[in-house]
C-alpha cells in the first residue's frame, strides 16, 4: 500500500511564509516537528511514501528537512485557485493517484500498519461528521453550502445528497476503488474550476470551513451518488470517552493531532520525540528557528 502526503505552499506563503506557518500549532517549530514524525513513521511502516507538492514544498520537506519520500511530484506548482482553498491541494493529490493508497495529513502518526482489512475497502476516511451530533455542523458545512448554491452556475451531480448533512473526515483518505476516487476528485475540480464559478471562492460570505464542504462533505456525497461504500476508520462510539478512543487508536495504529490537541504541551512532547528518534531533522529545525527563540 502506498502512503501519500501533500503540501501546497500557496496558503502558507500568503500568510508570511513557511517560517511563520503554524498549521494551528502554537508555533511553526511544532508544525515542522509534526511533519518529521508523520513522514518518518509512515516510511518506517510502509516503505513507500509519495509527496505531492510544489517547488517550495519540495524545497522545505526534501531539500531542507531531508525526509525519506520514495517519490516526489511537484504538480501542485501549477494550481491556480485562491489560497483560502487549502484543501484543493489535497484533492489535486488524490486525483493523481493510479493505485490503491492512503493519504495522510502531516499531523497524522502511524504507529504501525493499519489493519490489513482497510487496504481493500473502496473508500476510507477517518470518521463521519453528521448533523446534529457533530458540533457546529451548521457553521462548518450548512452556511458554506448555502453560499455556494446561491452563487454557483454549475454543481456536480453528487450535490443532491448534500441535504443528508453528512461528511467524511479526511485526516486519512484513500482506498482501493481508484475509479470512485477519480470521479470524486474530478467533480470537485469541476466545481472549483468551472469558469462561471470562479468568483464564488472569494465571496465574503464564505468562511475557511468551505474547505470541509469541497473535500469532506463532497466525499460523502460522491460515495452516495456512486453507490460506493465509504468506510470510517473510527466509529462515533469510539469517541465516547478517552479510554475508548485510546483503545481504537492502538488497535488501528493511527493517531491524529486534531486542532484541540495542538497545544504547547503536546507540541513539546512531539519535539522531544523527534529529538530522540530523528536527531538530524531536529537539528535542522532548531537551526531554522534559532534566530527567533520565541518560536521554540
Amino acid at each position: 500500500m502506498k502512503i501519500v502526503q501533500s503540501l501546497w505552499s500557496k496558503p502558507a506563503q500568503a500568510s508570511g511564509g513557511w517560517e511563520r506557518h503554524t498549521g494551528h500549532w502554537p508555533s511553526p517549530h511544532f508544525f515542522w516537528c509534526s511533519w518529521v514524525l508523520s513522514t518518518q513513521w509512515a516510511f518506517k511502516h510502509y516503505g513507500n511514501v509519495e509527496l505531492v507538492t510544489d517547488d517550495e514544498g519540495a524545497r522545505w520537506l526534501v531539500d531542507r528537512l531531508k525526509l525519506p519520500f520514495t517519490s516526489v511530484r511537484t504538480d501542485l506548482h501549477s494550481l491556480d485557485v485562491p489560497e483560502s482553498l487549502w484543501a484543493f491541494g489535497k484533492i489535486a493529490a488524490y486525483a493523481l493517484q493510479k493505485e490503491p493508497f492512503f493519504h495522510i495529513d502531516g499531523d497524522v502518526y502511524l504507529m504501525g500498519k493499519l489493519p490489513q482489512k482497510y487496504e481493500t475497502v473502496d473508500l476510507l476516511c477517518q470518521f463521519f461528521e453528521q448533523y446534529p451530533a457533530y458540533p457546529n455542523f451548521e457553521y462548518f458545512y450548512d452556511k458554506n453550502r448555502a453560499a455556494i448554491e446561491k452563487s454557483s452556475s454549475w454543481l456536480p451531480g453528487f450535490w443532491k445528497f448534500m441535504n443528508e448533512r453528512s461528511a467524511a473526515n479526511c485526516g486519512i483518505m484513500g482506498g482501493a476503488n481508484i475509479d470512485a476516487i477519480q470521479k470524486y476528485a474530478s467533480d470537485v475540480r469541476g466545481l472549483v474550476l468551472h469558469p462561471q464559478n470562479r468568483a464564488i471562492w472569494t465571496d465574503a460570505s464564505l468562511n475557511l470551513y468551505v474547505n470541509c464542504v469541497i473535500e469532506q462533505q463532497a466525499l460523502w456525497c460522491s460515495a452516495r451518488e456512486q453507490g460506493v461504500t465509504l468506510t470510517p476508520l473510527f466509529e462515533n462510539t469510539d469517541f465516547s470517552d478517552v479510554d475508548s478512543f485510546r483503545r481504537k487508536a492502538l488497535a488501528t495504529n493511527f493517531n491524529h493531532a486534531a486542532s484541540i490537541a495542538k497545544n504547547r504541551s503536546f507540541g513539546t512532547h512531539l519535539k522531544e520525540r523527534v529529538q530522540a528518534e530523528y536527531p538530524e531533522q531536529y537539528r535542522i529545525i532548531e537551526g531554522i528557528f534559532s534566530s527567533n527563540t520565541s518560536e521554540l
